[in-house]
């Protein structure tokens, strides 16, 4: 099943954005995750990666491998304004998990703070 069908077989109002269990996740990102749009569910959370004695912002999202049609992707900022996937490392990209960590270390000198988001998108 698509994501334009998805709503009605909830009973939704089929607006992308919408989000009638008021938990931050608007109806296409419950679809690709496979959670409940009428259920509300905890926040994306990021974490620190270690690896080669270093620590990275990384973020680990769950995806739901029947819903078809989105695309998803990771980006980092370190302003809120500018964002891009360049340079991200992924550490895993299966049907049912996207991980991916920054390319610059936690902590590393001169630079400021860092940011993830989830992006997903219908074609």
């Amino acid at each position: 099943m698509d994501f334009h069908q998805w709503p009605r077989h909830r009973a939704l109002h089929a607006d992308d954005l919408a989000n009638p269990d008021h938990d931050a996740f608007a109806n296409l990102i419950e679809y690709a995750r496979g959670t409940s749009p009428l259920a509300a569910d905890p926040p994306l959370a990021g974490e620190l990666h270690s690896e080669s004695d270093s620590e990275y912002l990384a973020l680990r999202v769950s995806r739901d491998a029947i819903h078809a049609g989105v695309s998803y992707s990771i980006q980092a900022s370190g302003d809120l304004v500018n964002w891009t996937s360049t340079g991200l490392i992924t550490l895993a990209n299966t049907p049912l998990l996207l991980h991916v960590r920054d390319f610059i270390a936690w902590g590393t000198p001169g630079q400021g703070r860092r940011f993830m988001r989830l992006k997903i998108t219908t074609p």
